[in-house]
């Protein structure tokens, strides 16, 4: 006879072993595709996000007329980060761990940074430079020992040119950290000429035939005031200073027309243009 106990009892212990495995299947399935539709969310999210952060950047850069270059870099930038972002929150949505992945490309990423952290000074420097406009093209600025107008702007270098036509090329992360001079960014600038003239000559009539000069002077304008003053009572020469406001492309005209006037206005006048000299004194103490 066919124990029916014994088949009985196979058939529980059937039933609660594949029972345990499709409820336990069932459950990782479910897990599954809950985080799954979780991850597919989040990159719908994050891709939406992204879109609407290029297009604020975009605007924002748009409306500071920064370079193109710098506006595709930082679209670029946006863009990867954005992505980096979202790959990390997906595979942390599936239950991947994302830490050890992120501690190797932090590490890979320090190297690079080390690495290559003079042209990297250089590119960041010359993003700030694009955004913030110290200077544009065709402005003449000074910055350390170089003096010249600006021919080219890129990423990385600035380029100037002297004005004996000399190609000067500076680094853009030494120009960040630099004192910047621009001579062309305001409409005006100031010509001041320094004149040293001879202790014994008439001051008055010194700053009247300057003040003449001036006055007839076609790159002259009338506001700020131009004036001649007495600037320092030197060691050999009373220096007078002369002050005349012109729009800046015409300073150099101005300057050196000036100059020239000047020193033929003295010749003519009597006054002495002075030069360093020494009197000496000698006093017979014989007596």
């Amino acid at each position: 006879m066919v124990n029916m106990a014994a088949i009985k009892f196979e058939e529980i212990n059937i039933k609660e072993m594949f029972g345990g495995f499709i409820d336990k299947s069932t459950d990782i399935g479910l897990n599954f595709f809950t985080k799954l539709l979780i991850g597919i969310a989040i990159l719908i999210v994050g891709l939406i996000l992204i879109k609407l952060a290029r297009k604020a950047v975009a605007k924002i850069l748009g409306r500071k007329k920064v370079d193109p270059i710098v506006t595709k870099f930082l679209d670029s930038v946006v863009r990867v980060v954005g992505w980096l972002l979202i790959i990390g929150a997906v595979l942390s949505s599936v239950g991947v761990a994302t830490a050890s992945i992120m501690a190797v490309l932090g590490t890979a990423g320090l190297s690079l940074g080390l690495a290559m952290q003079g042209a990297l000074k250089n590119f960041a420097g010359g993003v700030l430079i694009m955004i913030r406009r110290p200077f544009k093209v065709n402005d003449y600025v000074k910055v350390q020992e170089a003096e010249g107008t600006v021919l080219k702007m890129d990423v990385i270098y600035t380029t100037l040119t002297t004005l004996d036509n000399k190609a000067v090329r500076i680094p853009n992360g030494v120009l960040m950290d630099s004192i910047i001079t621009n001579y062309t960014r305001l409409d005006t600038r100031r010509v001041d000429i320094p004149i040293g003239i001879h202790y014994d000559d008439n001051i008055k009539l010194a700053k009247e035939l300057a003040q003449n000069i001036m006055e007839k002077c076609e790159y002259k304008i009338d506001e700020p005031e131009s004036m001649v003053v007495v600037k320092e009572l030197a060691d050999s020469s009373v220096t007078l200073e002369v002050r005349m406001w012109v729009n800046t492309p015409d300073y150099w005209d101005a300057k050196f027309e000036l100059n020239e006037q000047i020193k033929e206005a003295y010749d003519a006048n009597g006054i002495t243009i002075a030069y360093n000299q020494l009197d000496v004194h000698l006093v017979n103490n014989d007596d």
